[in-house]
């Protein structure tokens, strides 16, 4: 594999989850589940509980790959 000094492989694991820094998530097709962190991201809100987690899971079968995002505080569970 070759690359530029611009861009940088991802090798990522079957049902692999990867969040991106703009709020995205890029997901490798298999089985897998992850949990998502967010906060303010400055301050020290989250010392006193300011945050949320979300779960994420992943799995493919025959049919295709069904991503489910959990709950996030005032959203309902949804599959993409």
């Amino acid at each position: 594999m070759t690359s530029s000094l611009d861009t940088m492989p991802l090798f990522v694991k079957a049902g692999g989850i990867v969040a991106l820094a703009d709020g995205a998530v890029t997901v490798a097709p298999g089985h897998g589940t992850a949990s998502l962190y967010d906060d303010a991201g400055d301050g020290e809100g989250y010392l006193a509980g300011e945050s949320s987690t979300t779960q994420v899971t992943v799995r493919t079968d025959g049919s295709g790959t069904v991503v489910t995002i959990g709950p996030q505080p005032g959203l309902p569970s949804q599959a993409i």
